[in-house]
């Protein structure tokens, strides 16, 4: 923010919203970020694993810690932190497991019109469509990555 934007802020004309900033009882602001696309911190994924009983195979972690770069692959990984919108790796869980009937010991980390990649707790990947079909399937984290995400087959 420039000076003139700051004033403007501190002097009440544009409202506070606790995602943007907060000021204290001295009349200063501090401006917060909320960015959901940062690299997580241990603890946040330690809490996603508690909230989606769900242990992440060391390989999806590195993938977290990574910074989810999928290459030059045309989908989005699914994002644990808060603010992702249709990236939560929560709500993509949820609607996977509840309304679509995928098994609650894969995790899907990237959905694509229906379609999900899963992940279990072993590090295999495997593709599931909404059409009900799962030929397709991966060994390791690191083979699916090469695959799909490097080699885009």
């Amino acid at each position: 923010f420039d000076v003139t934007t700051m004033s403007a802020i501190s002097s009440g004309i544009f409202p506070l919203f606790p995602a943007a900033g907060y000021a204290d009882h001295s009349g200063d602001i501090s401006i917060m970020t909320i960015d959901p696309f940062r690299i997580p911190t241990d603890t946040e994924i330690a809490e996603a694993e508690r909230k989606l009983n769900f242990c992440f195979p060391p390989s999806y972690i590195e993938f977290l810690k990574g910074g989810g770069n999928v290459e030059n692959a045309v989908f989005e990984p699914a994002v644990i932190l808060p603010g992702a919108d249709y990236l939560s790796l929560f709500e993509i869980a949820e609607t996977a497991w509840n309304r679509d009937g995928v098994p609650k010991d894969w995790l899907p980390f990237i959905e694509d019109n229906g379609d999900y990649f899963l992940i279990s707790q072993t590090g295999e990947v495997r593709y599931w469509s909404h059409n009900g079909t799962m030929n397709e399937k991966w060994p390791t984290f690191s083979s699916w990555f090469q695959q799909v995400c490097v080699e885009r087959q």
